[in-house]
């Protein structure tokens, strides 16, 4: 700016009123004038066509003091100017040591005279007649015509601050004459004096004077009465200095003052950035605030929709039926858990210590005997044995392949003929005259393990068709209210994403109240806890090193879950040209296209399209809804997002 001159300097002005001198320098062309015949032509123009003259001019220079006077005779010659072209000036040559000046101090003044004539006219001025006059009818004629007129232009100067020089112009008078009149114009021409200051450290001053403007009248008198009096021109012109000197002071700012500009105006931009920011900070939090609140807390999203009747009040029905519903399975689950893993005591034959001992001896005297008859009695106990485990493999088969209602009544004849074939085996092979009191007490442990097997497999059968008899009550309960499902996601998903309800609940929260706005956000369904909550939210997503840290911890996440070919699959992943040529642009649209185009697109474009589909993601939903009252194919995660999304 300093360069370019864009900087603008210190400017001052006023005019006095003087008593001291007063002094302008006499030029060439300080004064110029010119008589227009008509619009295209000049008296001299006109002259030199015809070869007649017509006006006649002179010049007199006016010199006087208390104690001198003096009248000079001055010379008409063409202007050098090239704004002056065609103008008629004054020669000062004769003059050169004079100047245009006023004191009213010391009563000196001087006058620059200019008459105009006729070409007959005689007085004590104009002396002789030219030869080659014009009639003096033509001469009138040219005088009163309606585009006839004396020109006059005055030289000024004038210091340009942008170019920082000393512009020269011209202003212009003009005055009508008439051919029976004498008129008498009085010229005032005002002085200026302009002080320039300029530098950066150092200021330098430069001083100029020159005419700056000039006021006019005019004297009219009787032409004839003037001739016959001694001066009767058609025009007398006359050039003085007016008292008024205008002065004008114009400083440059030094180097100091463009750095407290420069200081003033980085002041005025950083108070201009810091409103900006808090200004874009508060739309942030805004933002987020209703980020959070339409994401995390959905919940309170709703009910300050249904407490101000922007959404229906009956879209938690199905939610809270179901959710009763979970509640009530979870604890007949957790009464079948008890009941199955409650553990079968059998009950033992008890034997006192006298028994025992008496039936050592016996039994030492028998072991003998005992081994003698098992090598005799071996085929048929092997006979008995195979016979014995058929029959527990058909039972367990046939309790897993029966149907449940003929099951029970087959499960306790398989249960009694067991236990009968192996009490006989019992009888036949571990007699107390064949076995010894040890041997019989491992036969009877086995025996006693195959009966608890035989009713934990008893138990497990029963338990597993309660549940199955409760699961197909909880699936009709849940068919009777899945026709719900569709307005109460609807409403959920317009809760969330709807744009007119964002900006209802954020005009809710952020109202400017002078007083009482606690009191409207509470008549509004909001609490200050939930303000306070959120806010502490939006402070922690606002900070750049959580968000990070997030990014970070997701990042570690997915190099743990994925395998190494996975995690350098992944970065080939994109959306194809079958994306591209989707119509995604409304809701009903986009569900057709991805129907039709469903096999066509990737797993990935899939998803992503689910995403930016409110239509579809509600028809997903209600699979989800469906496929878990169904009990299809739930997974860990299905259970974990059905309990989340029951959690009221």
């Amino acid at each position: 700016m300093l360069v370019n001159n864009q900087i603008d300097p210190k400017f001052r002005s006023q005019s006095f009123l003087m008593n001291d001198s007063i002094e302008i320098s006499l030029n060439q062309d300080l004064i110029a004038f010119l008589f227009n015949y008509n619009q295209t032509l000049t008296m001299d123009q006109l002259q030199e066509k015809q070869n007649k003259t017509y006006l006649v001019y002179y010049a007199q220079f006016f010199n006087g003091d208390p104690n001198n006077q003096q009248l000079i005779n001055l010379d008409i010659i063409q202007c050098s100017h090239p704004k002056l072209n065609g103008f008629k000036c004054i020669d000062f040559s004769k003059i050169s040591n004079y100047s245009l000046i006023i004191d009213n101090s010391k009563s000196i003044s001087s006058q620059i005279q200019i008459y105009i004539y006729g070409c007959y006219d005689l007085d004590d001025i104009k002396t002789s007649i030219p030869n080659n006059c014009a009639p003096q009818t033509d001469i009138d004629n040219a005088i009163n015509g309606a585009y006839s007129f004396l020109q006059l232009k005055m030289q000024i100067q004038q210091y340009n601050t942008t170019s920082k020089e000393l512009q020269t112009d011209y202003r212009r008078m003009s005055t009508f004459l008439f051919s029976n009149q004498f008129i008498l114009t009085n010229v005032k021409i005002q002085k200026q004096e302009t002080q320039v200051s300029k530098g950066l450290i150092f200021q330098t001053k430069q001083s100029y004077s020159s005419p700056i403007q000039f006021d006019s009248s005019n004297q009219i008198y009787d032409r004839q009465l003037s001739l016959k009096s001694g001066i009767g021109p058609y025009n007398q012109v006359s050039i003085s200095l007016d008292e008024i000197l205008q002065q004008f002071q114009i400083q440059y700012p030094t180097l100091i003052e463009i750095l407290a500009l420069v200081n003033s105006v980085a002041a005025l931009v950083m108070i201009g950035k810091f409103l900006g920011k808090i200004s874009s900070q508060s739309l942030i939090r805004k933002d987020f605030f209703m980020l959070i609140l339409r994401n995390l807390f959905q919940d309170k999203n709703e009910k300050i929709l249904k407490h101000n009747n922007l959404i229906s009040q009956n879209s938690e029905i199905i939610i809270q039926q179901q959710s009763t519903n979970q509640d009530d399975n979870i604890l007949q689950q957790e009464k079948k858990s008890k009941n199955k893993n409650k553990i079968f005591v059998p009950s033992f034959q008890t034997k006192f210590r006298d028994f025992v001992e008496a039936n050592q001896l016996a039994n030492s005297n028998c072991e003998y005997q005992f081994n003698l008859q098992q090598q005799q009695s071996s085929p048929e106990n092997k006979k008995v044995h195979k016979d014995s485990s058929i029959v527990n493999q058909l039972s367990l088969s046939e309790i897993s392949t029966i149907p449940y209602q003929n099951q029970q009544s087959r499960f306790n004849k398989n249960v009694k003929k067991q236990q009968l074939n192996t009490n006989n085996m019992t009888l036949q092979m571990f007699s107390p005259l064949s076995l010894n009191e040890s041997e019989r007490q491992i036969f009877q442990k086995k025996d006693n393990q195959n009966l608890r097997k035989l009713n934990s497999q008893k138990q497990e059968t029963i338990l597993k068709q309660d549940f199955i008899d409760s699961q197909s009550n909880d699936t009709i309960q849940k068919n009777q209210n899945y026709y719900f499902f569709s307005d109460t996601i609807t409403e959920k998903l317009k809760a969330k994403n709807s744009t007119s309800m964002k900006k209802a609940v954020q005009n809710f929260i952020f109202k400017f109240k002078l007083f009482k706005q606690k009191e409207f956000r509470i008549s509004k369904g909001i609490d200050e806890n939930l303000m306070k909550i959120i806010g502490k939210e939006v402070d922690k997503h606002l900070n750049i090193f959580d968000l990070y840290e997030d990014i970070m911890f997701l990042k570690k996440a997915i190099l743990m879950l994925l395998r190494g070919d996975q995690l350098a699959a992944i970065q080939l992943i994109g959306l194809t040209d079958d994306y591209i040529n989707l119509n995604l642009s409304s809701d009903s649209s986009s569900k057709i296209n991805f129907d039709q185009n469903k096999n066509k697109l990737s797993h990935f474009e899939k998803q992503y399209i689910i995403l930016q589909s409110d239509e579809l993601q509600k028809e997903y939903i209600k699979k989800f809804f469906l496929r878990c009252q169904k009990d299809k194919n739930v997974s860990k995660i299905d259970a974990r997002l059905f309990s989340s999304l029951n959690k009221k």
